[in-house]
């Protein structure tokens, strides 16, 4: 243990945010403790030496419960749950020697209230975040703040509801955004939805651009997950990853002891395991990929400990073609090609194409352990692709085969035949 302080103390207690790095140092929030018992931003060193720590008094903002962001003009911002100028949250500047600002105070009305969240700077420059109440609604918004602190509010959840109240495209999002290409952000919200019964009210995923434009990707239900209140991270699949408090498959608890879940970014939803607690039970921190590829998280729960430590990775099928061999002159125009897939998942189909030609659809008679295609070559040079893909959306890598086609009508080519050299 690098560092401690008394709960309810000076430095500050229940840091339950994420630490943020910058060079050697490390900046992070405590929501209580500190000279008013409303949370602290503080700064420390590798070694556990504490550099400086600030209170929040109320009207600098109060109870932060997220971190810190690196702002392109390297001083840090963030967000205080309650607190400034009407008490209903602020968002923060601070110094690197501690000073703090306040850009915005919340007014609890249409613009918000309580931002639970962290901010993303967008590669406009701009701060997106969101409110876990307020909006037009009182269900939560998602804003857009200038660095010099003038906000935009961009979307009020409860836009699209039923006539008795229940909020179809999401209520109050507690997980940070995340920026996956320009000006284009997801995030989650921990309850909403357009599911009746059992399912109704555990959560969404969604997409708004930063001009607005709001779109309802996905609602759970019950056993693909509940509550969701982490950011989404990103895989090198270009997927998005996150978890679930609750829900799953599980069926010892009736709420599920949480899930982990995959989405694309046109929203083709994939549940890719459910906690049983055993192995923990209620997820609530952002997955962490790892320089090995794998994905890391943190269960708050579990049958026989208080938490757990879980580590999963994206396993591909895998697919080869056995026939033909690479860089092989072939005489006849019509070929069939032939191949084996197997994954972790079952394989549901193999797709081939030749050259800059349409993907077309593989046969099989024996669940994809040995499938087969028929293509048609063009004269001289052709490469063979083929990929499968698995019950859960994975997909393998594309796999390749040159060939030489030498048309025997051809006399140019057929006299030459044996003059090609293909390269590997």
């Amino acid at each position: 243990m690098l560092w401690s302080r008394s709960v309810c103390g000076e430095f500050g207690s229940t840091p339950d945010a994420d630490l943020l790095r910058v060079g050697d140092d490390f900046y992070g929030t405590c929501f209580g403790g500190g000279a008013y018992d409303r949370g602290t931003v503080f700064r420390m060193k590798s070694d556990g030496s504490l550099v400086w720590s600030r209170s929040f008094d109320g009207t600098n903002g109060s109870n932060p419960e997220a971190g810190l962001t690196l702002g392109k003009d390297h001083d840090l911002y963030g967000t205080t749950a309650y607190g400034g100028a009407n008490g209903s949250g602020a968002i923060i500047k601070v110094g690197k020697s501690g000073t703090i600002g306040v850009l915005y105070s919340f007014s609890g009305g249409r613009d918000g209230a309580v931002p639970v969240a962290g901010l993303v700077q967008g590669s406009d420059g701009s701060f997106y975040g969101t409110t876990k109440y307020g909006g037009l609604n009182g269900n939560g918004t998602v804003f857009k703040l200038t660095p010099v602190g003038s906000l935009t509010s961009l979307y009020s959840f409860g836009t699209v509801a039923t006539d008795y109240g229940r909020s179809l495209d999401g209520s109050y999002p507690v997980g940070e955004l995340v920026e996956v290409s320009k000006g284009c952000f997801y995030g989650t919200t921990s309850r909403g939805g357009i599911y009746e019964g059992a399912n109704t009210d555990i959560g969404t995923i969604f997409k708004i651009n930063s001009d607005g434009v709001f779109t309802s990707l996905y609602s759970l239900s019950l056993t693909e997950g509940a509550f969701p209140c982490c950011r989404l991270v990103q895989g090198a699949d270009g997927k998005l990853y996150g978890t679930t408090q609750l829900g799953g498959s599980a069926d010892t608890f009736s709420f599920g002891y949480g899930t982990s879940f995959r989405i694309t970014t046109n929203g083709t939803f994939t549940s890719l395991f459910s906690f049983h607690g055993s192995d923990g039970a209620f997820p609530c921190a952002s997955l962490t990929i790892g320089k090995d590829g794998s994905f890391y998280g943190t269960t708050a729960g579990g049958f026989y400990s208080p938490g757990t430590v879980f580590r999963f990775s994206i396993i591909r099928p895998i697919l080869i073609i056995t026939s033909p061999h690479h860089a092989r002159p072939v005489t006849n125009k019509e070929m069939i090609v032939t191949g084996k897939a197997k994954g972790r998942s079952p394989v549901i189909g193999v797709m081939v194409k030749v050259n800059d030609g349409n993907w077309a659809d593989a046969t099989t008679s024996d669940g994809w352990t040995n499938w087969t295609a028929s293509v048609t070559l063009e004269p001289g040079a052709n490469i063979i692709r083929a990929y499968a893909s698995d019950t859960v959306g994975d997909l393998s890598h594309t796999n390749g085969v040159r060939v030489f086609f030498i048309d025997p009508h051809d006399e140019n080519r057929r006299r030459t035949q044996n003059h090609f050299s293909l390269s590997p």
